[in-house]
């Protein structure tokens, strides 16, 4: 047989139930509460967490973001030699410079 506490907690009409005595149902708040209170301090350290990775992140996008624009590239095509930098070359993501320096492919 359950007992007061175990009816309480398992009954979302604890609070209206009047076999459910009133210490039972001071000690589901409690409990409740308390769960509460572990959640929400939980999300803030996941939320400081996953705040601290994203300025990382953004810190090192812009590194890598500076370092592509500054960085030079010289082409020989057909005997003329040019140079340009992998920004204007990856300008457009799905060209064919665009994608082979993207670094998604090994070579």
């Amino acid at each position: 047989m359950a007992s007061h506490l175990e009816t309480a907690a398992s009954s979302s009409s604890a609070y209206e139930d009047p076999t459910v005595c009133t210490q039972c149902r001071a000690d589901v708040l409690l409990l409740r509460q308390a769960l509460d209170a572990e959640c929400r301090a939980g999300v803030l350290l996941l939320r400081q967490a996953l705040d601290a990775e994203r300025l990382a992140f953004e810190a090192l996008k812009s590194r890598v973001a500076h370092q592509l624009s500054t960085k030079r590239v010289k082409l020989n095509v057909g005997g003329t030699r040019y140079e340009t930098t992998v920004a204007t070359l990856t300008r457009y993501g799905n060209s064919y410079f665009g994608v082979l320096l993207s670094g998604r492919f090994a070579g």
